[in-house]
């Protein structure tokens, strides 16, 4: 059945009158005739509206300040959020591939990334639940639905972005140092005294997230992603698993 609503306006499949949820109701239900709604579209939801809470409060902070680094700082701050509400908008809009999220333990899998599966059409956002994850892995999708992500391209670039927009949103980075166990012989007996959080460092500034700072990062227990750059063209080196001793 056909009426005088269009959904998604901009989208040119619209223009067939009798096209509902875009040709796929298999993927959306559309409850009004106005707009489809997809199974993740409130948890998308949420974050917009964090990151727009975000955003109203550094434009106040820059309203407040007279300091022109700090000014300059809230400015770089507030690209990144509106950025990763751009991730979110390209996202949904992206007609192509279906965005949805995942989680770590019902994947079985230790560290968050996001998937691209061409043979099914999904990108599947896996994540430890917090806030700072997800905006980073959003930020991954949103360069898979901006074209600057492929599966083959995945590179240094795609990680500092990522971390930069986790940093804008949520103010810091909590981070794990890479721990060299073949050349600090007393790193494991460290770690046993002492715990890996005693290893733990934070990050507030976005502009310190660079290659260099990327490859001292461990990404969860077990994986190291001291992964690339020895030369300038070696952009990429898949993450590689070493001993798990914890």
């Amino acid at each position: 059945m056909t009426g005088f609503s269009i959904q998604a306006p901009d989208n040119t499949q619209n223009l067939n009158r009798y096209s509902y949820c875009l040709n796929n109701p298999l993927r959306y239900v559309d409850l009004t005739g106005k707009f489809f709604i997809g199974k993740y579209r409130e948890m998308f939801n949420t974050q917009r509206d964090f990151l727009k809470l975000e955003a109203v409060d550094i434009r106040i902070k820059m309203l407040l300040t007279d300091d022109k680094k700090e000014i300059e700082y809230l400015k770089e701050q507030l690209s990144e959020i509106l950025r990763s509400i751009n991730d979110i908008d390209r996202m949904e809009k992206d007609y192509l591939y279906e965005y949805r999220f995942g989680s770590l333990n019902e994947a079985g899998i230790k560290v968050p990334y996001t998937d691209k599966n061409s043979d099914t059409y999904v990108v599947t956002i896996y994540t430890d639940g917090s806030r700072g994850n997800i905006i980073h892995e959003m930020r991954h999708g949103g360069q898979y639905a901006r074209g600057e992500l492929n599966n083959d391209n995945y590179n240094v670039i795609h990680e500092i972005d990522a971390y930069r927009a986790q940093i804008a949103a949520t103010g810091s980075l909590e981070y794990l140092n890479y721990i060299d166990f073949e050349r600090d012989l007393m790193a494991v007996f460290k770690v046993r005294d002492y715990g890996l959080h005693h290893f733990m460092k934070i990050e507030t500034d976005i502009n310190q997230i660079t290659p260099e700072f990327i490859r001292r990062m461990w990404e969860g227990e077990g994986v190291n992603i001291k992964q690339m750059y020895n030369l300038p063209s070696q952009w990429y080196t898949p993450k590689t698993q070493l001993l798990n001793i914890f």
